[in-house]
């Protein structure tokens, strides 16, 4: 699940820039995707980073609570060991299937 927006007050009905300013944003998301995913291969299980918010940082630790409330009620309802199964079928989707994003207006 991925939560981003572009707005703008300019050429409001160009479909052509629509897709230039998805197919952008698109891009960028997914260098930090994959920068992010060499990060946790190299870091592994074991670390456990302190958190530092930013203003800027809303909007993800909005999606980050929402997907820890998720992970926490699917885990209470599964029982015993399905932390460690929902962690392993995480990371295996995450190397099988990239991210999909999609402008809001698709």
């Amino acid at each position: 699940m991925d939560f981003w927006a572009v707005c703008r007050d300019f050429a409001i009905h160009d479909t052509e820039l629509d897709g230039f300013i998805a197919q952008s944003n698109r891009a960028v998301v997914l260098q930090d995707v994959n920068a992010l995913n060499l990060i946790e291969t190299r870091l592994g299980d074991t670390w456990d980073p302190v958190e530092v918010s930013l203003k800027i940082d809303t909007g993800g630790l909005a999606a980050r609570r929402v997907l820890r409330e998720m992970v926490a009620s699917e885990l209470a309802s599964a029982g015993t060991g399905a932390a460690a199964a929902w962690g392993r079928d995480l990371r295996r989707s995450a190397q099988t299937s990239g991210p999909e994003m999609k402008p809001l207006n698709g």
